[in-house]
């Protein structure tokens, strides 16, 4: 490459032979001036990850990521406070970007501090950003597959196994009625048979809500947690208290699935590790997104020293995260914990169909 070639994408003072090891990356690389938003240097993938020029990059500087992101993300370039970051602490985020051809591309921006003034504010930037679409893609298609699974063996259980075992007892029940009070051992037999009947169908049911219950499909989120908190207390596991404050009647069939699971999961955790019978669930909206709080007044954890056994808690986090939202985990120890999550009301089309033509403008 020659120098007037490589002036088109490396700022004067950006470090001679630095710009030819970034341009080895297989990730589209870039170091920015902080107090400018200036760039100092833009490497030559973005040509392959958003089919722009490096020149472009370097004339629009770091407002290059919000001026082509999809609207709904334009925050999430926003949200980074760079002078609370550490030494070598990574900024990670992932954000919809618009190629030159039109349509739609996941990339994943990576951050991290290089330079700072002398009273310790940072003053430059090395990033990369690489495309993640297809992670993305496989990702939607495999949460889309594994909740059309757990919701058609629900139906099964519910249709098949249940009603199977609802109609052998009901046989039972008429057997006992006709068999004569003389017959003791019979009679009592015949009771500790119906006991396990009842015992078989209630299990089944407990599976069913495990996996799907039905009343999400039939009358939404809202109700389903209403109906795991009574499952809740009617097995006097804990006393949940449920509050709701939202403007929507039903969310998208696949996020709805996993609201319910966040919620199961948060609880799980509640009963298993807090200490306590008592909880709190709310749900309020607030403007394009809702949020889900599970709360305990039990024994608290570190988050900084999480143990095996919360593994859940990384669950919600990447459920969270899979559907564009975030999850906050909270907890003093011998005061509580606060799981937080925060999801959008409305899945964006193109998280379906990231191929779909962007709008124009």
């Amino acid at each position: 490459m020659d120098s007037e070639a490589r002036s088109s994408h490396r700022a004067a003072n950006c470090t001679p032979g630095f710009d030819v090891f970034l341009n080895q990356l297989p990730v589209f690389a870039y170091v920015a001036d902080l107090g400018d938003q200036r760039m100092l240097y833009a490497g030559q993938r973005v040509a392959d990850l958003l089919g722009y020029d490096p020149s472009d990059v370097l004339r629009q500087g770091l407002r290059f990521f919000e001026s082509h992101s999809h609207p709904s993300d334009i925050g999430r370039h926003r949200s980074w406070d760079y002078a609370a970051l550490a030494d070598q602490e990574v900024i990670d985020r992932e954000c919809r970007m618009r190629h030159l051809d039109g349509r739609w591309r996941w990339v994943r921006r990576r951050e991290v501090v290089t330079q700072r003034g002398e009273n310790g504010e940072p003053t430059e930037i090395l990033g990369i950003a690489e495309d993640v679409t297809e992670r993305k893609l496989s990702e939607r298609h495999l949460v889309r597959h594994h909740e059309r699974l757990l919701q058609l063996l629900a139906y099964d259980i519910h249709d098949g196994l249940v009603q199977d075992i609802v109609g052998a007892q009901m046989a039972l029940e008429s057997v006992i009625e006709s068999v004569s009070a003389t017959q003791v051992d019979c009679v009592q037999e015949l009771i500790l048979l119906r006991g396990l009947l009842r015992k078989a169908i209630g299990e089944g049911r407990r599976m069913i809500t495990t996996l799907r219950p039905m009343i999400i499909d039939e009358m939404g989120i809202v109700e389903a947690i209403h109906y795991l908190v009574a499952e809740e207390e009617a097995a006097q596991h804990l006393n949940v208290t449920f509050t709701h404050d939202v403007r929507f009647d039903r969310l998208a069939p696949m996020l709805e699935g996993i609201v319910f699971r966040i919620v199961q999961e948060s609880l799980n955790n509640v009963r298993r590790h807090a200490g306590v019978q008592d909880a709190e669930v709310r749900l309020r909206q607030t403007e394009s997104m809702f949020l889900i709080e599970v709360e305990d007044h039990g024994v608290g954890f570190d988050p900084a020293r999480t143990e095996d056994h919360h593994f859940g808690l990384e669950g919600i986090r990447e459920r969270a995260r899979l559907f564009g939202g975030k999850a906050t985990i909270k907890s003093v120890v011998g005061q509580g914990t606060i799981v937080s999550v925060q999801l959008p009301i409305e899945l964006p089309p193109e998280w379906d169909d990231l191929s779909a033509p962007a709008p124009s403008g």
